[in-house]
């Protein structure tokens, strides 16, 4: 506790320093209807984690450790009046000890891990209804995965995030390749918002295709009502959380993904990869009124193999279904200058199904309290929470060995995008 007491001014202080620097982006107009956007995001996080334990079960030190939670650097615009793109690389958890408690995994010792986040390119055949948008983007499932984590307003984004995810692309960024059609209808009472995609998977955990000969496209759909003021008046991928008191709407969504057979594969009873069947069905909502702001999403993630690849007992049953939902609520109290205070708190779970391939019987729930200070709304904040964490193997929080534990964390963080 003493430890923690000395690094929070400290870090205060220096988080501080770095917001004064921040500058503005820059534009370039090439000709009419050709122009690029160069953009950067940064989160600088200072984390103090505490009660973790090792691989030995051995509790190790409670410890401060600075790291670039995220960086992004891109630019974006327009190729033709009607055809805007998106083009950005990611640098994260740049620093990271490992005994850190914030999800993510650490970068080498070398920190040089620079990498595509983002390529996308969008057609607006009619830019309110019909956007046909291609490359390598989020399938538009579950709220808290297709909302950049530079838009909420917890701490670290809550556990769909990670666990759909990984059950639906494989890779943790849920990128994929593929293309998807959306847009908005207007109507008396609010606006649908919709999308439908079609994604090639080829990550191993989803689509390992070196022995075996099965093929099987991603199709998503997601469809959000919104009574009230709609969550956006120009269709984008891109989602908010926080209105800072500028909408007073409920939205209400439901999303459905599904993927047909793949190659199933596995190394004695080691499970790698691959399915009979693999789906999400998800339901979310978000509330702006007009200083609260409330979200909340359900989702159950679902798969199912051969009899053969049960009869080589490398999974449990036919069939599994886990589940992860999350409730977080925040409070706008106005500052002078068009600041704000939020305090805000979030619970999000995690149940792993008994009879699953992956994460069986596993456990991971988080507690979220703090506090964050919009000094430009989400351009410029600063944020200080709690996070407490719990969990069981085998989950994000313990592994399969079933004696390291993430811990707990205080974490103090600043945001910065321009």
């Amino acid at each position: 506790m003493t430890k923690i007491l000395f690094a929070v001014p400290v870090v205060g202080l220096l988080l501080a320093v770095a917001v004064g620097t921040a500058l503005g982006g820059a534009k370039i107009t090439v000709k009419e209807g050709m122009d690029m956007d160069i953009f950067m995001s940064i989160q600088s996080w200072a984390i103090y984690t505490m009660d973790a334990k090792g691989a030995d079960g051995q509790a190790v030190d409670d410890r401060l450790d600075f790291s670039i939670r995220r960086g992004r650097l891109g630019v974006q615009g327009s190729l033709r009046p009607r055809l805007a793109y998106r083009v950005w690389m990611a640098y994260d958890n740049l620093g990271k000890d490992r005994f850190s408690a914030n999800p993510g995994t650490p970068q080498s010792s070398e920190n040089q891990s620079f990498y595509i986040w983002d390529a996308v390119f969008t057609w607006a055949a009619d830019s309110t209804w019909a956007n046909v948008t291609f490359g390598y983007f989020r399938p538009q499932v579950g709220r808290e995965s297709i909302t950049a984590a530079f838009q909420v307003n917890s701490f670290e984004k809550a556990l769909e995030n990670n666990y759909v995810r990984e059950h639906l692309v494989g890779r943790s960024s849920g990128r994929e390749t593929g293309v998807n059609i959306g847009g908005l209808v207007p109507m008396d009472w609010g606006m649908l918002n919709y999308n439908l995609g079609l994604f090639d998977t080829n990550h191993e955990k989803i689509a390992e295709s070196g022995e075996g000969s099965n093929w099987s496209p991603l199709l998503v759909a997601r469809v959000a009502f919104s009574i009230g003021d709609p969550e956006m008046k120009q269709y984008t991928q891109g989602y908010v959380i926080n209105y800072f008191g500028k909408r007073i709407g409920v939205t209400l969504a439901a999303n459905y993904a599904r993927q047909g057979e793949t190659n199933e594969w596995a190394n004695g009873r080691n499970y790698y990869g691959g399915f009979k069947s693999n789906s999400v069905l998800g339901f979310d909502i978000l509330a702006n009124w007009p200083e609260w702001t409330f979200s909340a999403e359900y989702d159950e993630l679902r798969r199912e193999f051969t009899d053969a690849f049960v009869g080589s007992q490398a999974v449990p049953a036919n069939r599994y279904q886990n589940n992860v939902f999350h409730f977080r609520i925040g409070y706008n109290i106005a500052l002078a200058n068009g600041q704000y205070l939020e305090p805000v708190a979030m619970f999000t779970r995690f149940n792993g199904d008994v009879d699953a391939a992956v994460y069986t019987g596993g456990r991971h729930q988080i507690l979220d309290v703090g506090l964050n200070y919009y000094i430009d709304q989400n351009r410029m904040k600063i944020n200080l929470h709690y996070i407490r964490q719990e969990g069981d193997a085998k989950s994000l929080y313990q592994s399969t060995v079933k004696k390291d534990e993430k811990g707990s964390f205080v974490g103090l963080g600043v945001q910065m995008m321009f």
